[in-house]
């Protein structure tokens, strides 16, 4: 089975992307990712690409969308990614979108990455916790 990206449903083929949606707590210089992850294939990528920052402290709100480089395992008989295989590389250079931008560019992704999210903070070790803050915080961005 292959992976396929959100947005169009095609297959992805190397490299693909991933999109999280991101909170950036100004006050406190921190940031929390959804624990949901979408797919973004390279022609989808390619419409946000001339709008994403290098830093989240760029983005013109506290709410955005983090995009990773993945290179993952290929097989089958078009090349695609395939689920399966568990082998993935991330590239680890997040670049951040402004939420306004990815509703018009990348609506389908930007709905549902928002819809419910569930944020985790990197431990700094690789690994990532569950923060309540973000949630506290998400609650009280969503009703400005």
């Amino acid at each position: 089975m292959s992976r396929v990206c959100h947005e169009c449903g095609y297959n992805v083929e190397n490299p693909f992307y991933s999109a999280s949606a991101v909170l950036r707590d100004t006050a406190n210089n921190r940031l929390a990712f959804s624990d949901l992850e979408v797919n973004l294939c390279y022609s989808d990528f390619e419409r946000v690409r001339t709008d994403l920052h290098p830093k989240a402290k760029e983005m013109e709100a506290d709410l955005g969308i983090a995009i990773d480089g993945v290179t993952g395992a290929c097989g089958g008989l078009t090349g695609s990614v395939q689920i399966s295989s568990g082998v993935y590389d991330r590239h680890g250079q997040y670049q951040f979108l402004d939420r306004s931008v990815a509703t018009q560019k990348l609506p389908k992704s930007a709905r549902d990455l928002f819809a419910n999210p569930r944020w985790l903070e990197p431990t700094g070790d690789g690994d990532w916790k569950k923060v309540q803050w973000a949630t506290k915080l998400y609650k009280q961005l969503s009703k400005e």
